[in-house]
């Protein structure tokens, strides 16, 4: 947008670009950035073995990159949280497990969308500053509860009618991921 002596941002950049706007992405602009040049860094080792020469977790833990990760997880989230909650196929279910979702967006805009469903949000032990706050300003009262644990490594998933995966997906490596969602049955 053309201002009489300099240019200035319109709308959009300003609600999706600017730190401090509500909408902002920069946090997910900034961690992307963080872990591309890095993974150039290996990304010939990472070709041979057909797979990142260092896992995503290991890589935030080593650069003390979560808070950072999950701002960027948070504020994707912000944007997209409504749109994949209407995306999800709720009627008829009761309970949500959602894997790696850990500022629990999603399951909570799962929860806006069915009054009696009861998610549970399923995360590795890493610090989550925001879930609470997120949970309990969501006008969802308990119905979304925080789980610790860690599926590749064996940790038990409850039994749901609904798992949400996006965008988790690549971390898993097994059949059945190919959704989003996935209904039970």
């Amino acid at each position: 947008q053309r201002c009489p002596s300099a240019l200035a941002n319109s709308a959009s950049p300003t609600r999706s670009l600017l730190r401090g706007s509500r909408d902002s992405l920069a946090d997910v602009i900034g961690i992307w950035t963080d872990v591309v040049f890095d993974e150039c860094d290996t990304l010939e080792e990472s070709l041979r073995a057909g797979r990142p020469a260092v896992h995503m977790h290991s890589w935030l833990t080593a650069r003390e990159k979560w808070p950072a990760f999950n701002a960027a997880m948070t504020a994707f989230a912000r944007s997209s949280a409504g749109v994949v909650a209407a995306a999800v196929p709720l009627e008829g279910a009761h309970t949500l497990i959602d894997v790696g979702g850990s500022h629990g967006l999603y399951a909570i805009a799962c929860c806006r969308r069915a009054l009696t469903l009861l998610a549970s949000v399923f995360v590795l032990p890493v610090p989550i500053d925001n879930t609470a706050a997120n949970e309990s300003s969501a006008g969802v009262g308990t119905r979304v509860t925080l789980r610790y644990g860690d599926l590749v490594g064996r940790d038990t998933c409850p039994v749901t009618d609904l798992l949400r995966v996006f965008p988790q997906r690549p971390a898993f490596n097994c059949p059945g991921n190919e959704q989003n969602a996935v209904r039970r049955g």
